[in-house]
């Protein structure tokens, strides 16, 4: 019987030893099939981020010629801006050099008139001050004569 029980202990130990070798192979096989996938599915990840990365750059590139173009414009218009400025002042120049004398009396006419505009606004103005004040002084007095009037005549 001891006999018997170590043949079938002999059986169990290898078959153990047989399964666990069958098992460590199907570890190790889907070991390398998880790398080869997860491998691929890297590759595939990689290439679509490095499309997205020159799709970014294009746009990129676009934008600073886009820029680019605009600054031209930018630096076009400020000259054009420049000589005309410089044209209307050298014109301005001219014309007051030339007219100077006519534009002098005129201005000189002008604050004339203003002068004379002012000081008949504040006589104006003081005239209807003083206006405003005697009527109410006018009216204060009637107001006390008809309240004397009333003491007296009652």
């Amino acid at each position: 019987m001891q006999v018997r029980l170590r043949v079938l202990l002999y059986f169990k130990i290898t078959e153990y030893i047989y399964n666990t070798i069958l098992l460590q192979e199907k570890v190790k096989e889907l070991e390398e099939k998880e790398l080869r996938h997860s491998g691929e599915n890297w590759y595939i990840e990689r290439s679509r981020l490095k499309d997205i990365i020159e799709e970014k750059n294009q746009q990129l590139e676009k934008i600073k010629r886009d820029e680019e173009l605009h600054r031209d414009h930018i630096d076009n218009i400020r000259r054009e801006v420049s000589l005309l400025y410089d044209y209307k002042n050298a014109t301005v120049l001219t014309i007051f050099l030339t007219k100077n004398d006519e534009l002098r009396r005129k201005l000189e006419d002008f604050d004339k008139v203003t002068k004379i505009k002012r000081s008949m606004t504040y006589d104006s103005s003081e005239h209807e001050r003083e206006l405003r004040e005697l009527k109410n002084r006018l009216d204060s007095t009637n107001k006390k004569f008809k309240l004397l009037k009333k003491i007296l005549f009652r």
